[in-house]
């Protein structure tokens, strides 16, 4: 499987990876994530999460930096970003 780190400029990678590590980002533990493995069963698990986007609107400081990546990955895909289809949006460490 290839990393969406292959897809990002080296300074952005070098950001992104810098601020997740940081002892002062804010992650917050969320007691149910639930998501679909490939052969569609649902999993349950705990996991760290940080809120980057609420029903619309930034809610954290590095939201910008996130949809930059988010915006590189789309280009290298051919895909188009739209802000107002993604009402939340975590980063999750699980």
């Amino acid at each position: 499987m290839k990393s969406v780190f292959d897809t990002l400029p080296e300074p952005i990678v070098n950001q992104l990876e810098g601020l997740t590590k940081n002892p002062r980002f804010p992650w917050y533990w969320l007691d149910d994530t639930t998501y679909m493995t490939s052969d569609h069963d649902g999993l349950k698990a705990h996991s760290f999460s940080h809120q980057l986007i609420d029903e619309y609107e930034p809610v954290s400081e590095q939201t910008g930096l996130f949809e930059s990546a988010l915006h590189c990955i789309a280009d290298k895909c051919d895909a188009r970003v739209y802000r107002h289809i993604s009402c939340t949006i975590r980063i999750v460490l699980s």
